[in-house]
C-alpha cells in the first residue's frame, strides 16, 4: 500500500480532473535520473543545483585517490533525490497556491483516483471560497468592542466625577453641610467656655491663697470658716 497525497488547484470547489495524486513515497526514477526527473517536474533550480554537484562530484573523481569518494557521494546524492523528490514537488505546488485536500492509501494510482472521485463524499472534499463579507466581520466585531469599551470607561468617568462633587457641593453650603459645619461650632464653644470657667476658678483660687498667705503673718487675727477658709479678722 501507498499513501497518496492529493492537490487541487486555487480555483476548484471540489473534486476536479486536474488533481494532483503525489506518491509519498522513494522515487526510483529521481534516484537515477536525478536532474533530468526534476527538469520533468519543473524543478528548474533544484535540477541546476543538482547539476553543479554532478560536475563538482565528477572533477573530485578524476583526483587520484578520491575515485570511489566521488561514486559513494553521487549515489548518496541520488538517494537523497529520490526520497526528498516527492516532498519537492509538493512543496512547489503549495507554492503555486494548490491546496492538499485529501491524503490515504492506496495500492496503485488508478485506485487511488477511484477512492478519490467516488468513495469520498463531495461535502468532505468540498473546498470553501474566500467570502469577503466572513472576513470584514472580524473587524466589525473588533470595532463593537472597542466602542462598548470605550463607552464603559467613560460611564466609569462620570462616575467618579460625580463622587468627587458630592463632598465639594455639601461643603460649599448645603443643607447637610451647613448641619454638620454647625455642630462642630458650637461644640467648639461649649469646649472654649469650658475652658474660660476652669480659668477663672484658678485665679480665683490663687487670689484667696495669696491673701491668706499674706495676712496669715504673726500679728494678724484670723477667723477660720467653714471648709478651711481663713478670713482676716484685724491685728493683735
Amino acid at each position: 500500500m501507498t499513501r497518496y497525497l492529493v492537490y487541487e488547484p486555487p480555483e476548484a470547489m471540489g473534486p476536479s480532473d486536474t488533481a494532483v495524486f503525489l506518491r509519498d513515497r522513494f522515487s526510483f526514477l529521481a534516484f537515477f535520473f536525478t536532474f533530468l526527473w526534476m527538469f520533468r517536474y519543473g524543478l528548474w533550480v533544484s535540477g541546476l543545483v543538482t547539476v553543479a554537484l554532478l560536475v563538482a562530484i565528477n572533477a573530485l573523481g578524476t583526483v587520484e585517490g578520491f575515485e570511489l569518494s566521488a561514486v559513494l557521494i553521487s549515489m548518496l546524492l541520488g538517494v537523497l533525490i529520490g526520497l526528498e523528490g516527492p516532498s519537492l514537488r509538493a512543496a512547489k505546488l503549495r507554492r503555486k497556491g494548490w491546496n492538499d485536500v485529501a491524503a490515504f492509501e492506496a495500492q496503485s494510482s488508478d485506485e487511488a483516483e477511484l477512492i478519490y472521485y467516488h468513495a469520498f463524499p463531495e461535502e468532505a472534499l468540498m473546498l470553501r471560497a474566500p467570502n469577503p463579507a466572513e472576513d470584514r466581520a472580524p473587524s466589525n466585531d473588533a470595532s463593537d468592542t472597542n466602542l462598548e469599551g470605550s463607552a464603559r470607561a467613560q460611564s466609569a468617568e462620570e462616575d467618579d466625577r460625580r463622587l468627587l462633587d458630592k463632598p465639594q457641593a455639601g461643603a460649599m453650603g448645603g443643607p447637610a453641610g451647613a448641619d454638620d459645619a454647625a455642630a462642630p461650632s458650637s461644640e467648639a464653644r461649649g469646649k472654649g467656655k469650658g475652658e474660660s470657667e476652669l480659668t477663672a476658678e484658678l485665679e480665683r483660687a490663687l487670689k484667696v491663697e495669696g491673701r491668706a498667705e499674706r495676712w496669715d503673718k504673726p500679728g494678724v487675727e484670723t477667723a477660720k470658716l467653714a471648709g478651711g477658709r481663713r478670713v482676716p479678722v484685724g491685728r493683735l
